[in-house]
């Protein structure tokens, strides 16, 4: 049950304001809509989600004045870190490679290598904060033959409403989801 509520939060991490048809997400989870309607049933009763009917069109969208829907949020990120951390070895050794900067630092990963490390194809890592990635950014190029297309910036208020809206369109967060979230609904003050 945890997870298919999980998969459905995961649906609204790109875009907190978006609403969902019945059968758009029936569609996304590849699951008939009579299977998910009753995850969805739940999550409308704890008030996470807004369920608005019109004639025969169901619509949910995300309770964004629901401070609870921040923790949802939070777990569905990290199940998609976890997620592609166990199905790609290269991934999670570069996830290995950055946890040792985790405290100082926060690590996106944005663009196509959030679904696969093609081969070929750059990592695109967005970092918040000093550190300096010189030495996992070169074992990479010379080991694995993956060049990291590293953004910085030393703080979120370095960060424009464009570029966030760039990233969250396709992430994955490696560390402090939960800093990243409220950062997100601040550029799009839903919350």
């Amino acid at each position: 049950m945890v997870d298919k509520i999980t998969n459905i939060i995961q649906l609204y991490l790109n875009d907190y304001k978006r609403a969902y048809y019945l059968r758009e997400l029936a569609d996304e989870l590849k699951k008939p809509h009579q299977t998910i309607k009753p995850y969805l049933e739940q999550l409308v009763e704890k008030q996470i989600l807004i369920k608005t009917e019109r004639k025969n069109i169901i619509e949910y969208k995300l309770n964004v004045k629901n401070p609870t829907v921040v923790n949802y949020l939070v777990i569905a990120e990290k199940q998609r870190l976890i997620d592609r951390i166990e199905k790609d070895a290269l991934f999670h050794r570069l996830f290995k490679e950055l946890s040792s900067f985790f405290q100082k630092n926060t690590f996106i990963i944005f663009g196509s290598a959030t679904r696969e490390f093609k081969k070929g194809s750059d990592i695109d890592l967005f970092v918040i904060g000093k550190q300096s990635l010189d030495k996992i950014e070169e074992q990479f190029k010379m080991i694995y033959n993956k060049e990291l297309h590293i953004t910085k910036l030393p703080s979120l208020k370095n960060f424009t409403t464009a570029l966030a809206f760039e990233i969250r369109k396709n992430h994955i967060i490696l560390n402090n989801p939960e800093q990243m979230i409220y950062f997100f609904k601040e550029v799009d003050k839903v919350f």
